[in-house]
């Protein structure tokens, strides 16, 4: 009998678990992938079990179907809610998601085909496979599981895995921690300075007098770094207050009608794609529905209110909209005339990379009209050919020259190559491999 071992604990003893000769090993964390080298035990990735080119022959028809399904919906619902985006509007979070649970339940597939049984191993509990917990606070679907946790469980769930806790080894653990003191207190007097720095130059910008404000709704690096750049700025943070006081009452009934359109379209979807999850997906979706759609006639009014009472120059997204209540501040800005500014998160690497069909979603929105920042020439001729965008190039694709060499070359390169591919499968077609 083949057995696949699922290893996601920083400490495990493969000695004590009695195991056949025929089995195999697969990490899905990077704890996992380290500890498993110092044994010199010989392991699978996620991707050496399903490969993204595998993944590839059938990805754009399961993301083509998956934006269909949720137009479907935006239809079905667009009569009650008097909005043409009730779904596709949150539709950077559903195809996030979506893509993610996508090749898990491949990867579970292939898993079942090639193995007789399945063991987990981690120093924590898997969570277990409950009804999501969907609202207005909630739109990144968080609450439907991310991270390794949420890989596991939903592994565990498909391949009727066992699974076992194995607890850190206090040697270990100690060691991490009095590390990580030890860099801290190296690094302190430089962090302190750097604060204080920070610190004078906010304080020194309430002095100056304002131009006007600008409501941040979706702050991050680029609006950070915005801000730091142009203090003659008010900035209001608390985009949240547009809509949080919205009437909790007197709100849309989903009708029974179009419930059984929505379960009916939704089934015919998970079942095709989903199957082993099926009905999980459709408890999502029922939540979002009742938990979301239905207040969005009253969220719209309150941001209209609300926007009409504050005095604005403009509003200022750090990425783009990505929820269906960014949507809904963007339609309502745009209505009164109030300029929206978009910065774009991915920088010139996103150009050498396969485009996402997220992207029509978040970046490439090409139904919110607005100024949009760009880093270079061949971004701002791609924006500039979509009609309702006006683009601004702020960035340049040159190299910058180091006009001095520093003379302390023996000092150590940390080299951050960002996420592994097996913390997220929502980009299949972009990412890379592991090893890569």
């Amino acid at each position: 009998m083949a057995t696949l071992v699922i290893l996601a604990a920083q400490s495990f003893d493969v000695s004590r678990w009695n195991l056949e000769k025929n089995v195999s090993f697969m990490a899905v964390s990077l704890a996992a992938m380290e500890t498993a080298r110092q044994k010199k035990i010989v392991f699978y990735v996620p991707e050496d079990v399903l490969s993204w080119t595998e993944l590839a022959k059938e990805a754009p028809d399961f993301i083509a179907n998956a934006i269909e399904w949720m137009e479907d919906l935006d239809d079905i619902l667009k009569p009650l809610v008097h909005f043409d985006r009730s779904f596709s509007a949150n539709g950077y979070w559903f195809l996030s998601r979506l893509c993610n649970i996508h090749y898990l339940h491949a990867l579970a597939t292939r898993i079942e085909k090639e193995f007789d049984s399945v063991h987990i191993v981690t120093d924590f509990e898997i969570p277990r496979m409950v009804p999501p917990e969907i609202d207005l606070n909630s739109l990144d679907l968080r609450t439907c599981g991310v991270g390794t946790p949420h890989v596991l469980k939903i592994l565990q769930v498909l391949t009727n895995a066992t699974h076992e806790v194995s607890m850190l080894e206090e040697a270990q653990n100690v060691s991490w921690r009095r590390e990580t003191w030890n860099s801290l207190l190296r690094r302190l007097p430089a962090i302190m300075l750097r604060r204080m720095f920070y610190l004078i130059k906010k304080f020194s910008a309430y002095l100056r007098p304002k131009f006007g404000t600008l409501l941040v709704v979706q702050e991050g690096y680029e609006v950070e770094q915005f801000r730091a750049r142009c203090p003659r700025y008010k900035y209001d943070t608390s985009s949240k207050d547009l809509w949080i006081d919205f009437d909790k009452h007197d709100v849309v009934k989903v009708t029974p009608n179009i419930v059984e359109e929505i379960r009916e379209r939704s089934i015919n979807f998970f079942d095709a794609h989903l199957p082993g999850i099926s009905i999980w997906l459709l408890q999502l979706i029922t939540a979002y529905t009742g938990n979301v759609v239905s207040y969005i006639p009253n969220v719209r009014t309150e941001i209209d209110l609300k926007l009409r009472k504050a005095n604005l120059s403009g509003v200022l997204f750090s990425k783009g909209s990505e929820t269906v209540v960014d949507t809904l501040i963007c339609e309502e800005a745009i209505r009164q005339s109030k300029p929206i500014f978009f910065f774009k998160h991915g920088g010139i690497e996103n150009l050498f990379v396969k485009p996402s069909q997220r992207d029509l979603f978040f970046e490439l929105n090409p139904r919110i009209e607005r100024t949009q920042f760009v880093f270079s020439e061949i971004d701002f001729e791609f924006y500039r050919e979509m009609g309702k965008i006006s683009a601004v190039k702020v960035g340049r694709m040159e190299r910058a020259t180091k006009t001095k060499i520093s003379k302390r070359s023996e000092r150590k390169i940390l080299y951050c190559f960002g996420a592994p591919a097996h913390a997220t499968y929502k980009d299949m077609l972009t990412v890379t491999s592991d090893f890569e």
